[in-house]
């Protein structure tokens, strides 16, 4: 399959910022669907060469010289480089291909003329002409554009839209509400369009899910008073009311997706959750197993439902699910928490201390692997191995600080209760101080931040008879917060003792 880059394309004067959209996002289109028809390997490339001012945009007012396209083909190693020259009217657009084979550097100029009322034929005009090109020896492709709509003025709207996406993409001050108008007015102009209004819904969820959660709800809220119908709205908007923990909400709009098109529902994991959320155990399950009849492996529906199962208090069946989830993905870390935490629950603890094990062997480490395993042999009085467990841990998450200092903070309690007198395990008085401090002294090379490791570890230092350690200690974390009066007082405090 050949490689082949589309540039924006030229304007013969300036005529405004929307054509300057069309001759970024008609070529744009082109790309993708030429992409997704398999007839070549397209690429959509918004900028020109770099120059001393940065990425320049292919809109020059002339067609690119062949030296420049070639230039620009090596560097996304295409075969053929695709610019153009465009004229828009009234009633019709008219479009000067520019095909260039980078090797050769040979060039064809093709020009298309198609009346805008008829703009599905003309840019399936353009795909054929371009692909001629390309492949001129090669069976000819019957390509549509079946998802444009078959009105200018809703593409129109719905390229501007398209454009305003790409340049927030790209790191321009972009406004989402002026992108969501340009959405609108492509779907009020073409009601029947359900293309038009999935991107709307694609780029609400994009905009709620990343950064401005309330407009991408807006968006939706809008969309689902549009097309009261389209089941795929209610269904994105339940993810944006699940994001900003909505569950009520999140219950009101997946019910309604779901008796619009019950056959074509897939949230099921958000709607149970949300039941399970409002204590509607009964109905979550039913609505994990509805998805999990079609799906049985389905590793998110799985969790949910042995999560479901276990508060109903029916930990042999969350067990069992539990362990099938270890099946389909041994490497997950979580997985293994689960079902080592059901099988305690079930009195099974030789088992579940093995589930712990192995996941402390997974490749993607969790947090909740360490501390419920902590907590097992807390209670089984092993201290040794529950200091072992805690800093393995550590080690572990080395990508996760937060849940390190966790961890760290948790280790650290534990041996300061020890060393405060309060039921000292018989192993850990048989390993002495000197062990204590050596634990620490470790956990502050992986740490060196971790505050109260210092404050522990000085006060070992005091109790070994090491003033100036202790003293040292306590300074190097008055370094890092010089306004704890706390601190101060008890740097003090030693300093006075050892004069």
């Amino acid at each position: 399959m050949k490689r082949v880059l589309l540039l924006p394309w030229s304007l013969p004067d300036s005529q405004g910022k929307q054509m300057c959209a069309f001759a970024r996002q008609m070529p744009r289109y082109l790309s993708l669907r030429l992409g997704e028809a398999g007839a070549a390997d397209a690429v959509f490339a918004p900028f020109c060469l770099e120059s001393e001012e940065g990425p320049q945009l292919v809109i020059s007012g002339q067609t690119q010289k062949v030296e420049e396209l070639c230039e620009i083909g090596e560097q996304y190693e295409a075969q053929y480089v695709v610019g153009g020259l465009l004229t828009m009217g009234e009633d019709e657009a008219r479009v000067g291909l520019q095909v260039v084979d980078v090797r050769s550097g040979r060039e064809t100029i093709r020009t298309v003329i198609g009346s805008l009322a008829e703009c599905r034929a003309f840019f399936t005009v353009l795909m054929q002409e371009l692909l001629a090109e390309i492949e001129p020896q090669g069976t000819p492709q019957a390509l549509g554009c079946e998802d444009l709509s078959p009105h200018w003025e809703a593409n129109a709207a719905f390229f501007t839209a398209l454009d305003r996406m790409l340049a927030a993409e790209l790191g321009e001050v972009a406004s989402p509400q002026a992108m969501f108008e340009d959405f609108f007015a492509a779907v009020e102009r073409d009601p029947a369009w359900e293309e038009g209004a999935e991107q709307l819904i694609g780029a609400a969820l994009d905009v709620g899910l990343e950064d401005q959660l309330s407009c991408g709800v807006q968006a939706l809220e809008r969309l689902t008073a549009v097309r009261p119908l389209m089941h795929k709205a209610w269904e994105a908007l339940g993810w944006l009311y699940h994001a900003d923990g909505r569950v009520q909400d999140v219950i009101r709009v997946m019910e309604q997706a779901r008796a619009l098109a019950p056959a074509e529902f897939h949230s099921h994991h958000r709607l149970s959750a949300a039941y399970r959320q409002s204590q509607r155990f009964a109905e979550a399950e039913m609505q994990l197993r509805l998805g999990l009849a079609g799906d049985p492996d389905n590793i998110p529906l799985l969790n949910e439902l042995g999560v479901v199962l276990d508060e109903m208090g029916r930990h042999l069946e969350s067990a069992e699910c539990f362990a099938r989830l270890v099946e389909l993905s041994p490497i997950s870390g979580a997985f293994h928490a689960n079902l080592a935490v059901t099988l305690q629950r079930l009195g099974r603890l030789a088992e579940a201390e093995a589930a712990f094990q192995d996941g402390m062997r997974a490749l993607d480490p969790h947090w909740n692997v360490y501390v419920n395993y902590a907590e097992l042999l807390e209670e089984a009085g092993r201290p040794l191995d529950w200091v072992q467990v805690l800093f393995a841990g550590i080690r572990a998450l080395n990508d996760r600080p937060d849940e390190q200092t966790d961890l760290a903070t948790r280790l650290v309690a534990g041996v300061h209760k020890w060393i405060s007198g309060k039921q000292c395990p018989p192993e850990v008085e048989q390993k002495g101080r000197g062990w204590l401090i050596g634990l620490l002294e470790s956990l502050l090379e992986t740490l060196p931040e971790h505050q109260s490791s210092s404050v522990v570890l000085s006060e070992l230092y005091r109790l070994d008879g090491r003033q100036e350690q202790a003293i040292q200690c306590l300074e190097r974390v008055a370094e890092r917060d010089p306004d704890n009066v706390y601190l101060h007082i008890h740097i003090n405090t030693l300093k006075a003792g050892r004069e």
